[in-house]
C-alpha cells in the first residue's frame, strides 16, 4: 500500500480487497472483511489520521451497504460514536467518514465518557466494564429498523451496549449490525449467536 497519497491503495491491493470484500453475514452481523485482511488500512485510517482513506474504503462497501439498507428496509443508520477526547485527537469519527463517502445519511448518538481503546483490553468482561454507561442515545426511534454501523467488531461489547441504550428509550425497534470488519475470534465465539 502506498503512503501519504490520495491513491493510498495500489491497484494490486485494491483488486485483492475488492475480491475479499464481498458482503457477508454471520453471528447476526453483516460485514465486508475479516479484520486481518484490512487491519493495516484501518490502523492508518484511525491512528495515522489519514482521513482521505475513507474514500478508498467507500469504493469497496458503497454499493453493497446501500443495497443492504434497501433490502432490510432500514429507517435510520447510526454510526458507533467516539468520545470528545478521541475526536480532538483524531479530528474525525472514522465510521461517519466512510458513511459520508457512501452518501448514506445517519443520526448520531453520544459517547458521554472517554474509555480505553478496546484493543488495549484483553478480557471480555473488562471490555464490558469499560463500556458501562458510556453511550447516550435518546432518539425517538419507535417502530423503526436501525442499522448500527462500526468499523471493527472484536467481542461485540460495544454494539451490545449501544443496543441496550437504544432499546431503553425505544422498546419496539429492530436493530441490525453492519461492520466494515470483524475479528475472526468473534465469529468463532458461540456466545454471540444472539446479536442482531
Amino acid at each position: 500500500m502506498k503512503k501519504d497519497s490520495e491513491e493510498y491503495i495500489c491497484s494490486k491491493c485494491s483488486f485483492k480487497l475488492e475480491t475479499l470484500g464481498k458482503l457477508k453475514s454471520r453471528k447476526g452481523v453483516y460485514f465486508s472483511f475479516h479484520y486481518e485482511e484490512i487491519k493495516s488500512l484501518i490502523w492508518d485510517f484511525k491512528f495515522s489520521n489519514r482521513k482521505y482513506i475513507s474514500k478508498e474504503i467507500a469504493k469497496f462497501i458503497k454499493e453493497p451497504l446501500n443495497e443492504l439498507i434497501k433490502e432490510l428496509g432500514i429507517d435510520v443508520v447510526i454510526p458507533v460514536p467516539i468520545s470528545d477526547t478521541r475526536m480532538r485527537e483524531r479530528g474525525f469519527n472514522q465510521v461517519e467518514e466512510f458513511l459520508k463517502e457512501c452518501n448514506i445519511k445517519y443520526e448520531t448518538i453520544e459517547r458521554v465518557k472517554n474509555t480505553k481503546h478496546m484493543y488495549e483490553i484483553d478480557s471480555i468482561e473488562k471490555r464490558k466494564e469499560n463500556l458501562v454507561s458510556v453511550f447516550k442515545g435518546n432518539l425517538n426511534l419507535h417502530d423503526k429498523k436501525i442499522l448500527l454501523v462500526d468499523d471493527i467488531v472484536t467481542t461485540g461489547s460495544t454494539i451490545e451496549e449501544i443496543k441496550k441504550e437504544l432499546k431503553s428509550y425505544n422498546k419496539t425497534i429492530e436493530i441490525f449490525i453492519f461492520s466494515l470488519s470483524v475479528v475472526r475470534s468473534y465469529l468463532k465465539n458461540k456466545t454471540n449467536d444472539g446479536v442482531k
